[in-house]
């Protein structure tokens, strides 16, 4: 059990009344009973001896801890006069206030204020914080504060000296909006939780609008030399990008109901920068915007990687089975789409990236999209949004292929959302985004799939991608509570 060192004080105070000494003796009580050694002179001060001394004594003893000085109307005028022994203790403290450390040992105890509600002080003392134990209101609460104070555990202490934010050591400053969005979206949607919307918008906008400066202005005409651009370009790019990641991971493990379609859009604007977004611009060169190919397709296996790993079934959904309207350049084109449209490829990046590494690759851009995973999410998380993409589309007629299936490193037949199919409660949550109303309709989707034989995948591509059936016998799904 832990314990409290014992504490002594003194306390100073005007004879006033008959009334008000019964006031300080009943405080000296209530300190006594709560474990603090009171001395007084009414119980310590006897006949014969120096009354000055003692309270001289008392006000400088290192024995004494704390100095209340009980400040009533009579007190305040005495002190200020130096009358009596109030004016006396006050000539004996008043230099230990103003020049001594620990001033904290002197504890103004206000026991009357005057008609305004102003507090009776001694001119020395009124630029002290003091107790107010004038109010039977809020005696409680004050007599509480001069407890603790006395004891020295205060009811909100300064919390540990932490460490200074990492960022603050990186050799680049911050230099995107959307970072100090981050450090601030917590707070904002915890104030105003009804702007969760417009906070969703303003962050996607700004972070499109940060991605045209990841354009190559004047692209090289050698594969080398515009690869070489491309790879600058993205290592830029990937402080912003992981801005992005930071917001989508935040966003959906909170989820706070905000409307997914505003993701949706965002999306379809992706292909604009597939193009000039100027008016300056009256012809470009080939692979001047093709590495955006790469940004929407890795931020789209991102989204839903992040997606599933927070189980957000509704951004899962909505996001895979919407139809998109895709922009591009100042085209006004209605077709809609599936997400598929956002799995690209582009090989000007081939031939720098080979000769960078010093050997070849089944697919750069998939290598490239796995060496970029940052250190707060793992590799098989986004494997996993990948080959998610791909199965949803086995089910659905969308053509999805898992580039990154080549760097899993999981088990082949670890999906944990597959694995659960067993369970009713699982396929009850997820048949939408299966595409199906009943476990019987699931089954036969798979052995429709397991007949196409195409779900067993690409065998020179690092082993073949495992099909739906891999993970979970169609026999026993929802065969379980």
């Amino acid at each position: 059990m832990n314990t409290i060192e014992q504490k002594k004080i003194f306390i100073s105070y005007s004879w006033s009344t008959p009334e008000h000494d019964d006031w300080v003796l009943s405080l000296a009580h209530q300190l006594m009973g709560d474990g603090v050694e009171v001395v007084l002179d009414k119980w310590d001060l006897k006949e014969g001896q120096d009354k000055f001394h003692f309270m001289e004594t008392m006000v400088t003893s290192p024995e004494i801890d704390k100095v209340l000085m009980i400040c009533d109307r009579k007190y305040a005028e005495k002190a200020d006069i130096r009358a009596g022994g109030v004016g006396t203790e006050t000539q004996i403290i008043t230099p230990q206030v103003y020049n001594q450390v620990r001033q904290e040992k002197f504890i103004p105890v206000v026991a009357e204020v005057d008609s305004d509600g102003h507090a009776f002080l001694p001119t020395y003392l009124k630029s002290l914080i003091y107790i107010d134990l004038s109010s039977e209101s809020s005696y409680a609460m004050e007599y509480e504060k001069l407890l603790r104070n006395i004891y020295n555990r205060p009811s909100l202490s300064k919390p540990k000296l932490g460490q200074a934010p990492s960022y603050l050591l990186e050799d680049s400053p911050v230099s995107y909006k959307t970072t100090s969005m981050i450090r601030g979206m917590d707070a904002q949607l915890d104030k105003f939780p009804a702007r969760v919307n417009l906070f969703v918008k303003d962050f996607l906008a700004e972070f499109d609008k940060n991605l045209l400066d990841f354009s190559i202005d004047s692209p090289a005409d050698s594969y080398l030399e515009i690869g070489e651009q491309i790879m600058d370009k993205l290592t830029q790019y990937q402080p912003l990008r992981d801005d992005y990641l930071h917001f989508i991971d935040k966003l959906f493990r909170d989820d706070r109901n905000f409307d997914v379609t505003i993701v949706i859009r965002f999306f379809e604007n992706l292909p604009l920068h597939l193009s000039p977004r100027s008016e300056g611009y009256r012809q470009w060169k080939t692979g001047q915007f093709d590495h955006f190919k790469l940004v929407s397709h890795e931020l789209f296996i991102y989204t839903i990687a992040i997606a599933l790993k927070h189980d957000n079934l509704r951004v899962l959904e909505e996001l895979l089975l919407t139809k998109y309207f895709f922009k591009e350049g100042r085209s006004d084109r209605s077709e809609q789409f599936n997400y598929d449209y956002l799995r690209n490829h582009f090989d000007l990046l081939d031939h720098y990236y080979k000769k960078l590494k010093g050997k070849n690759y089944d697919n750069v851009h998939a290598d490239v999209i796995m060496s970029r995973v940052p250190e707060f999410l793992q590799k098989h998380e986004l494997v996993a949004g990948d080959l998610f993409c791909y199965h949803i589309g086995q089910l659905h007629d969308i053509d999805w292929f898992p580039m990154t299936y080549g760097y899993n490193t999981r088990n082949r037949g670890d999906f944990e959302f597959f694995n659960l199919l067993v369970s009713k409660r699982h396929f009850a949550k997820v048949k939408t985004l299966l595409g199906v109303e009943n476990s019987s309709e699931f089954k036969s989707k798979l052995d429709a799939l397991i007949a196409k034989g195409a779900d067993r995948g690409y065998a020179n591509y690092r082993g073949k991608i495992p099909a739906i059936d891999y993970y979970v016998n169609p026999e026993a799904v929802a065969s379980q509570i």
